[in-house]
């Protein structure tokens, strides 16, 4: 089998197991809304079935394509000064999202508010943190910066990211979500490349999270003294579009600000991690091209075994490549078309 069907394949089985990701979440969803079973589950519930329709065919996809895990992941070691840059590059991320969410607003309803405030009036503050920042932080990111970034990049590393991204939103379901969180998924992306890990961004995926879940009970704390409330009602009724836009014209200034500052922190990623060459080479289209996938970058370490492999080597260069298989299929085209569709359904119709 030649080096450019091996990537077809690999392409085809991350957009199978999308594929296949979409269908069981919607087909889930209308056997509990058509029977009932939705009014009668806990969130607590809700969120361990979100998430185990993401974890089973994570862990199905490996024992049927016989893919490496470790290597695909990426779980490998990184520097350890990139577990205290990241939450620095988390704290600028946030205005963004922050400015993001406020535009979906905007059109669309959130649907994750009255998620989270139902988590941090029921549960523990340690199990809110254990559904909502942990589990997602390694279930979301084993699949999605696993499972699809680690097989789109490898014909084309950037075409990767940006997909892995789109389709990291569009599993949320709802414009709002989908809106930030295709940002994120991009960044997420970018923040592998530079580090060569997902260790990395399954901190940054918890930081984000968790920092979520915190600011949800502290306010819920803050509502809950003698006095406070009635300020819980006022908050609510207080987001009209007139406020949203305040917060865009605020924020969007801050936001411009702390990109700059996260360019520079996923740069610091890189260097520390002696990935600066394959940071570079997300925007030079050198994957896409097929012209070289030699082994210029660091060589990662096996977080468990200690043993090397180079996660970016995909062959060597030959002066008759054939062309780069591409990551849009009829099939990824039409399941992006019917996620939408229900996003729309869900959103405006019912």
């Amino acid at each position: 089998m030649s080096k450019e069907t091996g990537k077809h394949k690999r392409i085809n089985s991350a957009t199978i197991f999308f594929a296949c990701l979409m269908v069981l979440y919607i087909a889930v969803e209308l056997i509990a809304v058509y029977t009932g079973w939705l009014e009668h589950i806990t969130m607590l519930q809700n969120i361990l079935i979100s998430q185990g329709i993401i974890f089973i065919p994570t862990i199905l996809f490996f024992v049927i394509t016989k893919q490496n895990f470790r290597e695909t992941v990426r779980l490998n070691k990184m520097h350890v000064g990139t577990y205290f840059i990241i939450p620095l590059l988390v704290l600028c991320i946030e205005p963004v999202m922050t400015v993001v969410n406020a535009i979906s607003m905007l059109f669309v309803k959130n649907y994750i508010s009255a998620a989270a405030t139902q988590v941090v009036t029921g549960y523990s503050y340690l199990t809110a943190m254990g559904l909502m920042a942990l589990t997602p932080a390694i279930v979301e990111e084993l699949a999605y910066r696993g499972v699809i970034l680690g097989n789109y990049r490898r014909t084309d590393t950037l075409g990767g990211i940006l997909m892995s991204g789109f389709l990291f939103g569009l599993m949320h379901m709802n414009f709002n979500q989908m809106a930030y969180a295709v940002i994120l998924g991009i960044i997420f992306g970018i923040v592998v490349e530079a580090s060569g890990s997902i260790i990395a961004t399954m901190e940054m995926h918890f930081l984000i999270n968790g920092l979520s879940v915190s600011l949800s009970y502290l306010l819920q704390l803050f509502y809950n003294l003698p006095g406070n409330q009635g300020y819980l009602q006022e908050s609510e009724s207080a987001i009209t579009d007139e406020y949203l836009w305040q917060v865009i014209r605020v924020y969007g200034k801050v936001a411009v600000v702390a990109l700059v500052f996260a360019g520079l922190l996923v740069y610091a990623i890189a260097a520390i991690n002696n990935r600066k060459d394959n940071l570079k080479n997300i925007f030079r289209g050198r994957s896409r091209r097929a012209e070289k996938d030699t082994a210029y970058g660091n060589m990662a370490t096996d977080v468990f075994s200690g043993s090397t492999f180079d996660g970016d080597t995909f062959g060597s260069t030959t002066d008759n490549v054939e062309a780069s298989p591409r990551i849009i299929s009829p099939m990824l085209i039409i399941v992006i078309v019917l996620c939408i569709a229900k996003c729309i359904f869900d959103e405006f119709i019912m």
